[in-house]
């Protein structure tokens, strides 16, 4: 059986442009394996072809890096999970990992070994198919890695298409832990104040009115205890980013007279961890 990046393989075929196609086996024959659900049926392909086009993981990473523009750093670890390279896209500065379908370590422990090396804002985990990461996936949203199932995200000349889920949330919230992330940069906040801002954040861009606030939580506070967590909130923010001055973090967390307040947010720039 002839190994692969996703226990399957890949050839080059002139017909069918210069970049690698992706084959899958069925039966004991090799098919080449089309992205488009309404494409032609699979083309058995002979198997002298395949060994002669045959792309070990080293090389089918180094030309995913290339096509998606990433600065490439492939480098199989001594755990068996693969360093792929940086990837500048959008805001994100990503440290790109790549876990095979053979790979047998702690998912979670690799991947914080990897980023004490990183320069990386976030980390971006590759894997072949969703099964890959069964029993890890709450633990890789915790720690804010990136999942991306190449089986469903991968297009045949392998750019890899990112749902807008993946661009940075400027604000991100772990409803479980209480932690608040803003630009990636951990807030330091206190325990009152966290069900304020998750209430402003789930209703981001809107005008959330003080007496809903005030029972954020499931607690019972006054409108001073509301203005007064509201205070703390700008003070973190401007604590966690230089860029923000007294009057931005006004504008960030808007006062709105005779109302309550806004969370000057889109939501797809706010992310909630339930």
């Amino acid at each position: 059986m002839l190994n692969g990046p996703f226990e399957r393989d890949y050839v080059i075929d002139p017909r069918y442009g210069s970049s690698p196609i992706p084959v899958v086996y069925s039966d004991g024959a090799c098919y080449l394996s089309s992205t488009d659900p309404d494409g032609p049926e699979p083309i058995e392909v002979e198997r002298d072809r395949l060994r002669e086009y045959h792309l070990d993981t080293g090389r089918f990473l180094e030309a995913l890096a290339a096509v998606n523009d990433m600065d490439p750093l492939v480098e199989l670890r001594t755990s068996g999970l693969w360093q792929v390279g940086h990837w500048q896209h959008g805001q994100d500065d990503l440290l790109v990992l790549f876990a095979p379908a053979c790979f047998d370590g702690q998912l979670p422990r690799e991947i914080a070994e990897a980023e004490k090396l990183s320069q990386g804002g976030r980390t971006l985990l590759l894997v072949p198919f969703r099964s890959c990461i069964d029993g890890n996936a709450l633990e890789l949203d915790r720690r804010r890695v990136l999942t991306l199932v190449l089986e469903n995200a991968l297009d045949i000349d392998l750019k890899l298409q990112l749902p807008d889920l993946f661009l940075r949330a400027r604000l991100e919230l772990d409803c479980t832990r209480r932690l608040a992330h803003w630009e990636g940069q951990l807030l330091d906040m206190r325990d009152a104040d966290f069900p304020i801002l998750e209430q402003l954040a789930r209703d981001a861009g809107g005008v959330v009115r003080k007496k809903t606030l005030i029972r954020a939580g499931d607690q019972r506070r006054t409108e001073e205890a509301v203005r007064k967590s509201i205070m703390y909130l700008r003070e973190t923010l401007r604590k966690a980013d230089p860029a923000i001055d007294e009057e931005a973090s006004k504008q960030i967390v808007r006062t709105v007279t005779g109302l309550g307040y806004q969370l000057s947010l889109s939501r797809k720039e706010v992310r909630l961890l339930e």
